[in-house]
């Protein structure tokens, strides 16, 4: 690995030698929003879902993860998966952060609940596998 670091660092003044940087385009998904959202381990949350999990918690919602297998989001069986009552924007991100890195080939639905009304006021997939 050290080698690879030291030839890129002699490679980097040679123009010819340096790889140009990753366009905007080289995450997986689509980019306009209406294609399907993969979302990987090593990619933060998408912007969209960023602002749909603030708009929640500044209604008070909590914030519900479900996750479904390919068979099972055929037939529309979804699993619970944890519900995250905390308040704190930081918190709520990490913790959908890792439920998306523990279910990185399911589908992943995030669910917006009033806990006054119990009930559910929005599902959202956020995680589609490839």
């Amino acid at each position: 690995m050290n080698q690879v670091l030291r030839a890129g660092y002699r490679c980097g003044n040679d123009t010819a030698c340096v790889t140009p940087p990753p366009t905007n385009g080289s995450r997986s998904g689509h980019q306009n929003g209406n294609g399907p959202q993969s979302l990987s381990a090593d990619l933060p949350l998408q912007a969209n879902v960023i602002d749909l999990i603030r708009q929640q918690l500044r209604l008070g919602h909590h914030i519900g993860l479900e996750f479904a297998d390919v068979r099972r989001f055929k037939v529309g069986s979804w699993q619970s998966g944890s519900t995250i009552t905390s308040a704190h924007e930081a918190q709520v991100l990490t913790q959908v952060e890792q439920f998306l890195a523990n279910h990185p080939d399911d589908y992943v639905r995030l669910l917006s609940i009033d806990p006054r009304a119990k009930q559910r006021q929005l599902e959202q997939i956020i995680q589609k596998p490839e």
